[in-house]
């Protein structure tokens, strides 16, 4: 080892949750790229300067995270500059722990407020008493008790987080009106005490010449970087092909508990002791290396005449920044759909598709043009775990236009969901192989698309490959701000691929189902 050991305040954060991730993101670092726009990371960036907004007089701490003894001494230039009133990205350090806080507000008297900015739309646990999320408590906390240990006099404490109500009615977010502002000082007192506890183990931890030797598990890796914590891959190499990790549904404990029993395959679990039909598959399937297919199959396609519509829709969801006037922070707003229908003679024909220009919100277009397509039909409408997306947001559709809810409601009340006929009667090694792999679900169309389909990919999409990089590419449209290289136009076709892949892949399952049960 040749660096000296130190802590920030997300690697504070997340060694809450895995000090092998810790370990492994200060020694194996992954290398910085410049967040995508519409990105996660990106998003949080734009929150984040909104903010300083609302301190007009504050400055910025430029230097960045590598040039950190610089970014020390301008932040105490500042903090003795008393005509400065915020200082923005303040770099702070106490016993090992460096910190960059993302607004430092000076009080009268010589006091400090500290500022945390996050894009989501609550910190609290949706509790009876609402404390803090585990997380939020955790980040603010070290701040104060790096900051005060730095010697400032932190009298104050406070998240700033979006107000989800708020509708945008101008091009930019209204700074004063985007965010809702929590002070939670006083909730802290506890935590700010376990830091230097915590904070020392941690350094422990880093101190080691190997990583700790920590058990992967999807539960915790997941919330561990933008999707999966970026060492999933290296942490799960030697895992076996049958990993009990992919259990379907587990339950609260129950994975733990096996794993503590020293259960580590599903080929040693008796499939009598499973929770559930899916988990109870997983494990015959494991132990007799065969495909399964129910034989309910067939009793359970009735509810899928041919011909029927195969429908996907593009969305944005959990999207703190809005994009159009009349929108608001993290709302559900559908700008793509596609369309095939499966024949009754097992051809496959692509229907119809739409995608929005992005120039103003597309909800009013997205549904006149999806009534447009369906209306006065009869065949059913098949997607792919329709309770996610299709559903909710045709729900969502018919509460804002009631002028077209008997339609949407019509083309709603059709929808049957693909994904719980395979769920109940399909299983095959491709499935479990794939949940491993991406730390996904078993049952995601990803899987059981090349599972049925023998040389069916996603691999010849290019940059719109799934849905999160629709809702980035989408992001970037309206903004303008495109990738290097990339046209409008090159990014259009990318997405209008990429959104009829999924209706094409549940036509295909499909056709692959009834052929099986004739």
């Amino acid at each position: 080892m040749h660096r000296e050991p130190y802590l920030s305040k997300s690697s504070y954060v997340g060694a809450h949750i895995c000090e092998r991730w810790l370990w492994k993101n200060f020694y194996n670092r992954p290398d910085h790229v410049e967040p995508i726009p519409g990105s996660g990371a990106d998003i949080g960036n734009r929150v984040g300067a909104l903010a300083q907004a609302l301190f007009p007089d504050g400055v910025l701490v430029a230097e960045v995270a590598y040039d950190h003894q610089k970014a020390l001494a301008r932040t105490q230039e500042l903090i003795d500059d008393p005509s400065v009133s915020a200082i923005f990205e303040a770099a702070v350090e106490h016993e090992g722990i460096r910190v960059r806080i993302d607004i430092l507000e000076r009080l009268e008297g010589g006091g400090w407020g500290i500022r945390e900015v996050k894009s989501v739309g609550a910190v609290r646990k949706k509790t009876k008493y609402q404390p803090l999320e585990d997380q939020f408590a955790q980040d603010i906390a070290v701040q104060c008790w790096v900051a005060r240990g730095a010697g400032l006099n932190v009298q104050s404490a406070r998240y700033l987080y979006v107000n989800s109500d708020y509708v945008l009615d101008q091009q930019l977010p209204d700074p004063e009106k985007f965010f809702r502002q929590a002070e939670v000082l006083d909730e802290l007192d506890e935590e700010i005490e376990a830091v230097a506890k915590r904070a020392s183990q941690f350094l422990d931890v880093l101190m080691r010449s190997e990583e700790p030797d920590i058990e992967p598990a999807k539960s915790m890796c997941t919330k561990l970087g933008d999707r999966l914590c970026p060492f999933w891959h290296r942490c799960t190499e030697g895992k076996p092909e049958d990993w009990i990790d992919v259990l379907y549904r587990p339950g609260r404990g129950k994975l733990q508990a096996l794993k503590g029993e020293g259960f580590d395959r599903l080929s040693e679990l008796d499939p009598e002791t499973a929770s559930n039909l899916e988990q109870q598959r997983m494990i015959v399937h494991a132990r007799h290396k065969k495909v399964i297919v129910e034989t309910e199959l067939a009793e359970l396609l009735k509810d899928f005449p041919l011909p029927a519509i195969h429908l996907d829709f593009e969305y944005l969801s959990g999207v703190a920044w809005p994009l159009h006037i009349g929108t608001r922070p993290h709302q559900r707003a559908p700008f793509q759909f596609s369309a095939h229908r499966l024949n009754a003679d097992l051809t496959c024909d692509h229907i119809g598709e739409y995608l929005a220009e992005g120039h103003e919100d597309p909800a009013h277009e997205f549904a006149t043009r999806l009534v447009e397509l369906l209306k006065g039909e009869s065949e059913p409408i098949v997607a792919y775990a329709a309770p996610n997306a299709e559903l909710p947001v045709l729900k969502d559709l018919i509460d804002r236009f009631p002028e077209m809810a008997t339609d949407l409601s019509a083309i709603k009340d059709r929808v049957v969901d693909l994904a719980v006929v395979v769920r109940k009667t399909f299983m095959h090694p491709l499935l479990i192989e794939k949940a491993i792999k991406t730390a996904g679900s078993v049952f995601t169309l990803k899987s059981v698309a090349p599972a049925l389909v023998p040389g069916f990919s996603y691999e010849d999409l290019g940059v719109v490959s799934q849905g999160g990089a629709a809702v980035e590419a989408y992001f970037q449209m309206v903004t303008g701000e495109l990738p290097g290289g990339v046209t409008r136009e090159a990014l259009r076709a990318s997405m209008l691929a990429s959104c009829k892949k999924d209706p094409e892949a549940t036509a295909l399952v499909h056709k692959a189902l009834v052929k099986l049960v004739t």
